[in-house]
């Protein structure tokens, strides 16, 4: 049973410790939806998916998740803030990008609309889903810029590939920095002190 509780304890800090580093700007509201690889040997004393869906409150902050895309090596967790999502979707509905989504009524029909498409991209070897970075907050003009230029000729390389608005990319990044770095500090903080609980 210690054994069990140690595996579990220590596999609940790894996820933990990847949101910090990377969830923060969604758990606050300032980026609809991310994306994230969770490599599966962190998980291989206990069911993940049932763990996810049994503490997806305290871990996910409130974000609504799907398992994007799953290989025999890892998952794609997508989690998202359904109203912020829902907003972005809907002030830039008039993309090409998202000619075929707009058919679809529903935000959770969306997000399985761009499951399909991921899943053939990654079985079938299908077109990539670019438009993903819209749900991700991309800004239109980038996601539609990095599909003109293939990637390439980009003014710079953060959260993603910048083409247009550097100052406004610039401050946004800064802002994503911050709320990273404080919430890095504060895992850290509580990592140690239930540590030193339990020497």
């Amino acid at each position: 049973m210690k054994n069990a509780y140690c595996g579990t304890y220590y596999n609940e800090m790894y996820l933990r410790n990847l949101l910090a580093r990377n969830a923060a700007p969604v758990f606050a509201k300032k980026k609809p939806a991310g994306l994230l690889t969770i490599w599966k040997y962190h998980f291989q004393d206990f069911d993940f998916l049932d763990y996810l869906e049994e503490n997806k409150s305290s871990l996910l902050g409130g974000c609504s998740y799907e398992i994007i895309l799953e290989t025999p090596l890892y998952y794609q967790l997508f989690y998202y803030q359904k109203k912020e999502v829902e907003h972005v979707i809907r002030e830039i509905k008039s993309s090409y990008l998202l000619s075929e989504y707009a058919k679809k009524d529903e935000l959770k029909e969306q997000i399985m609309h761009l499951k399909e498409k991921l899943q053939s991209f990654y079985i079938l070897g299908k077109e990539f889903p670019h438009e993903i970075g819209l749900f991700l907050g991309y800004p239109v003009w980038d996601v539609e810029g990095f599909i003109k230029h293939n990637g390439e000729n980009y003014k710079l390389c953060g959260y993603w590939k910048v083409y247009d608005d550097l100052p406004g990319a610039i401050k946004k990044f800064r802002e994503y920095d911050l709320l990273k770095t404080e919430s890095v500090k504060r895992f850290q903080q509580d990592f140690e002190r239930n540590n030193h609980k339990k020497i």
